[in-house]
């Protein structure tokens, strides 16, 4: 399947260059906007997920939001798994949400949609929101 999906690129026009570019220019575009967003602004993290080269590309933010909340191969489970059910639902507007809680540390939420259907490229964004702003 995989080599027939590489004919089907190159026949249309497309190359796993061109939809890794996709993916770098998507981040490029987020740090742009997230500079833009002001010093009071909260800070999201980001990930973008290419399906044809299988590569993840985003902030450091995205990682670091949620190493008090689960092990990376857990992040790694729940962003393919999120993926996939993205992608097996195939609507370009489709938004999945997940959240993870801890008594110490607050609330991850992770959301997630895709940027394009063919080949899929999905965006992530984390957010956490942390128990000192309770106490």
């Amino acid at each position: 399947r995989e080599g027939y999906d590489k004919i089907m690129r190159t026949v249309a026009g497309g190359s796993e260059e061109a939809d890794e570019t996709f993916a770098k220019q998507t981040c490029s575009s987020l740090e742009v906007f997230e500079s833009l967003t002001g010093k009071g602004a909260v800070k999201h993290g980001f990930l973008v997920v290419c399906q044809s080269t299988l590569n993840r590309s985003g902030n450091r933010r995205f990682h670091s939001h949620s190493q008090n909340f689960m092990s990376e191969s857990d992040l790694h489970a729940v962003i393919s798994t999120m993926h996939a059910e993205l992608v097996d639902g195939g609507a370009s507007d489709a938004l999945l949400h997940r959240e993870f809680l801890s008594d110490v540390h607050g609330r991850l939420e992770i959301s997630a949609s895709l940027l394009r259907t063919n080949p899929a490229v999905s965006l992530f964004i984390s957010h956490v929101e942390s128990n000192l702003a309770e106490e």
